[in-house]
This record gives C-alpha cells, structure tokens and sequence, in this order.
C-alpha cells in the first residue's frame, strides 16, 4: 500500500506542472459587444517587458504606447483590459472632441508575468507623436471633458502633495521628485464635484488616477497597466 500511495503521488507531481502551465490565460480579443460604454485610452511611456505565453517565450519585446484604461458608461467608470480594442477603431482626444480622430493600425497582446499574470493590450495609432499622456475616446465626448485651469491646478496640489523619486540611481545622487501631472478635468457623475484626471507616479512607471474633489481626494479609479512594482 504504501509503494501504491508514494507512486500515486509522483504521478501527481508529475503532472500538476502541466496542469497549470495549460490554465495560462489566453490574451485574445473579444468582441466590442461584450463591454457596454466609452473606450478612454491613453498614450503613455513604452516599458520593455519579459513575456513567457506559448506564441514567444523568453523573449524581450516592446508594447505599443496606445494602451486602453477604462470603460465609461453613464455617470460609471472602471477598468478595463482592452480585449475589445481593433485594427482601424478610431478614437478622439477627449480634450479636442471636434477634431479629426486617429485610428489604430495595429494592434496587438501578450501574457504578462511580472506580478500577478495578466493580459496587456496596446496598439498603434496612426499619428505616432502625440504626447505622453493624451487622453483619447472610442466616440467624442463633447462637453464630459475640459482642460485644467490654473485654479483647478492650485486646488489639486493643495489636495494632492504625492512627489516620487523614479527610477534607479547612484547612492547620494537621487533625482528630483515627480509629481502627478493634472491631464483633464470631468463630472461626470454631474454631482457639481470636479474629478481630477492626472497622472501618477510609481518608482518605475507612471499610471492614471481619477480623484473626485469631496473637500479630499475620493479615488474613483487607479490603473497602473504593466506596472512594474
């Protein structure tokens, strides 16, 4: 009995790395039907980044700097993937809504393992120098979005005194802090209470937060895709 029950668990160990090695995620696109809302995206810094799916392994590749962040439907807004992103989609910068809008020429995905596995989706836009950090809309968005006034920017920074150190560097030598850049300002939960847009700043990236202005900071949203720490 006992060579029967050490034998069985050999077998076991034998194949639970093949077991989990086929429950990895399967980063394909889905079907725009499957979200219900406004795709917001963003242009951002390229991160070099070690992927392992079965299509390339061990192998050093570079995402694309479009990269979607979250679905907006009604007053509501949350995180997404991207899954539903395509070839030839067209989005707007949220701040120009009347202007021509850009569209994806390429897209693309990948099984990330840094942290906790997950899918990335980015792609490519046609106009490839826009600057960090421009938001883009999947329609134009007329009148949700406005830009920061100095004294949108005044009552932010009073609220929001983050300022990090990024990146490596020699010891005795650390870099000037990075505060969050103020991109847009939105209600649109029509409340009468701004929602701050910005950027924020981590050791090695930079992701996006939305914060509603109740007198303090309410954080309505933090997306960080690819974060490195």
């Amino acid at each position: 009995m006992k060579c029967i029950i050490l034998f069985l668990i050999s077998i076991a160990l034998f194949i639970v790395p093949f077991v989990s090695w086929g429950g990895d995620l399967e980063c394909t696109f889905a079907s725009s039907s499957t979200e219900e809302g406004v795709l917001i995206a963003w242009v951002t810094d390229v991160r070099k980044t070690t992927q392992f799916g079965e299509r390339i392994k061990d192998k050093t590749m570079q995402v694309e700097r479009f990269r979607p962040l979250a679905i907006l439907s009604g007053s509501s807004i949350k995180e997404t993937l991207g899954a539903t992103i395509y070839k030839g989609q067209s989005f707007w910068p949220v701040l120009s809504p009347g202007s021509k809008p850009l569209k994806l020429v390429a897209v693309s995905s990948f099984l990330d393992r840094m942290g906790e596995d997950h899918c990335v989706y980015s792609g490519t836009l046609e106009k490839k120098d826009l600057p960090n950090w421009t938001l883009l809309s999947s329609v134009p968005l007329p009148g949700v979005f406005r830009k920061p006034t100095q004294k949108d920017r005044d009552e932010f920074y009073r609220l929001n005194t983050t300022c990090v150190k990024q990146g490596d560097y020699p010891a005795g030598q650390k870099p000037p802090c990075v505060r969050p850049i103020l991109l847009a300002i939105s209600d649109i939960n029509k409340n009468g209470k701004p929602e701050y847009w910005a950027t924020e700043p981590y050791i090695w990236d930079t992701g996006l937060t939305v914060w509603e202005n109740t007198g303090t900071l309410n954080q309505l949203l933090q997306v960080c895709v690819g974060c490195s720490d």
